[in-house]
């Protein structure tokens, strides 16, 4: 069970790290600026839209239960603090790994992500 376990988290960083890479490559911190604007909301909610996709297509393939994808997102939040993203920016991607496949589906055709509202 435990060996199990460790080699769960051992593919999680990895990913987790592939992920925070390919957030700076398509959107790099300077970049995110105000997103009560609605073309940086847009672009990052694709961008969130797209990891979050990815990270539930790995969380299913390496069969990750509840504990594992909170520790999967905690990763890519940690990774994207050190590299000087806005907490509203991290909180918009790290919510959006939260949820489940069937909500991902009802927010790609509304075109945006749920818990997520510029005021």
């Amino acid at each position: 069970m435990f060996a199990t376990l460790k080699r769960k988290l051992a593919t999680i960083e990895p990913f987790a790290d592939e992920l925070v890479a390919m957030i700076s490559q398509h959107l790099p911190a300077p970049c995110v600026g105000d997103l009560e604007q609605a073309a940086p909301y847009k672009h990052a909610s694709r961008l969130a839209h797209r990891v979050c996709l990815r990270s539930q297509h790995f969380a299913s393939a390496n069969d990750l239960g509840l504990w594992l994808r909170a520790h999967l997102a905690n990763k890519v939040k940690w990774g994207l603090r050190a590299r000087g993203y806005d907490e509203r920016f991290i909180e918009l991607v790290t919510v959006s790994m939260a949820l489940r496949p069937n909500n991902l589906e009802a927010a790609g055709a509304r075109g945006g992500l749920p818990h997520t509202r510029r005021s």
